[in-house]
């Protein structure tokens, strides 16, 4: 049985802890982050011309890092396929555009390719409260970076 894109965002909702490991192949610099995130459903939408607004799931993503607190919006457009569609990011002033789909049972497979810039994430949901994540950044068909990160769902970060 399919995963579906609805049921996998849903269970992503919910404030989470994450801690990522970016490894730099051509320089072999390694990079460690930790932060805090939430993801939820936001009540509203954004006007944006871009976006159509008939088969979209609209999320906020708050990152906290270092008590400062960075909000990004997320637009889930559906194809006819459930497991397939298009995601908008609104960042600052900016319009990014990404391909999901669903990989595999319980996997989001993001893509985002620009000129000779390709970007693949693998977003593994273990269970309800535990989720992994695998990074690829290439340019010009060269690997330049990997990305392992692990997120825990937690209740103490609630701000909803």
């Amino acid at each position: 049985m399919k995963f579906k894109a609805n049921t996998f965002l849903k269970a992503m909702e919910g404030s989470w802890t994450s801690q990522k490991t970016t490894y730099y192949l051509k320089t072999n610099q390694i990079c460690y982050n930790q932060f805090n995130y939430i993801f939820k459903r936001s009540k509203f939408l954004r006007n944006d011309s871009n976006i159509n607004r008939l088969n979209c799931l609209a999320y906020i993503l708050e990152f906290y890092t270092n008590d400062q607190k960075q909000q990004d919006y997320y637009h889930f457009s559906q194809t006819s396929q459930d497991d397939l569609g298009f995601i908008a990011k609104h960042h600052n002033k900016n319009l990014d555009s990404y391909r999901y789909s669903i990989h595999k049972n319980n996997c989001l497979k993001i893509e985002y390719k620009m000129a000779n810039i390709e970007y693949i994430e693998y977003i593994y949901a273990i269970n309800q409260t535990f989720t992994t994540n695998v990074s690829l950044l290439k340019k010009s068909n060269k690997y330049m970076a990997i990305s392992f990160a692990s997120n825990i769902k937690i209740t103490a970060l609630d701000k909803q």
